[in-house]
């Protein structure tokens, strides 16, 4: 009877053994099937007054004659001195863009200030939340909340758009770590790592410890390489799914 209760022991410890093993490979097989987890997401608001004077000055410059209108569904509000948007779905997203009196201090530490220091006037704030508008997250491409910078200057747009490497939305949904790693704006409000290395000065040596792949190699020195080679692999990465699938790093 001792030795069946040990079997038993033992039967047991190699089952719990086994499942934890499954477990852990269930997870790596998901972790591999779905490589573009979303990383570099910011705090959305749960509030907003669509009330807030500045706000209303905001909604008149949306609606003058010649003016581009708000996409349908989306309306803008104000949370601490924010223009953020209300989406269809109920959902808030911070614009990036201040708000405030015109001649009222702007943080710009946190905030794209349309009048350098200062809220700006109405017609100055319109121009700048137009700009959120062309990201899919809605978050201005200079907000200081978001960690990378915009990616391509219009030399790097036109040849990207005109030659066929991208559309205007995915270059627009672009930006550019400090280490010249390439990241692509989700709807989410997240980034994704592309696994692509990009600078607008092409002869820009990639950093040693990179977790990038850059195109070529001249010269035996790593650097991003010539537009068309950055460009097809940022296609490729946006083909599937924001994350080149051969990438060797792991994130």
């Amino acid at each position: 009877m001792t030795s069946l209760t040990g079997d038993l022991v033992n039967c047991e410890t190699a089952k719990n053994a086994t499942q934890d093993s499954l477990d852990t490979c269930t997870a790596d097989l998901n972790s591999c099937q779905n490589p573009t987890a979303p990383e570099y997401a910011i705090s959305q608001p749960t509030s907003c007054d669509p009330g807030a004077y500045w706000i209303v000055r905001l909604n008149i410059k949306f609606g003058e004659a010649g003016n581009t209108r708000l996409p349908t569904g989306i309306s803008v509000c104000q949370s601490d001195n924010e223009v953020i948007f209300n989406l269809e779905n109920g959902e808030l997203r911070r614009s990036g863009v201040g708000i405030g009196g015109p001649n009222d201090n702007c943080d710009t530490s946190t905030l794209v200030c349309a009048g350098g220091s200062m809220h700006g006037w109405a017609g100055q704030i319109y121009v700048e939340v137009l700009k959120s508008l062309t990201r899919v997250d809605y978050l201005h491409p200079n907000s200081p909340q978001q960690v990378c910078t915009p990616a391509w200057n219009d030399w790097w747009k036109n040849e990207a758009v005109t030659k066929g490497y991208l559309t205007t939305e995915q270059v627009d949904n672009q930006c550019i770590m400090s280490d010249g790693h390439l990241l692509i704006v989700n709807a989410d409000g997240s980034r994704t790592r592309s696994c692509v290395g990009g600078w607008e000065n092409t002869n820009n040596v990639c950093p040693s410890d990179r977790m990038y792949v850059c195109p070529t190699f001249p010269e035996f020195q790593a650097v991003p390489g010539w537009p068309n080679l950055v460009l097809g692999l940022v296609g490729q990465a946006l083909s599937q799914g924001g994350r080149l699938s051969l990438c060797p790093f792991e994130y």
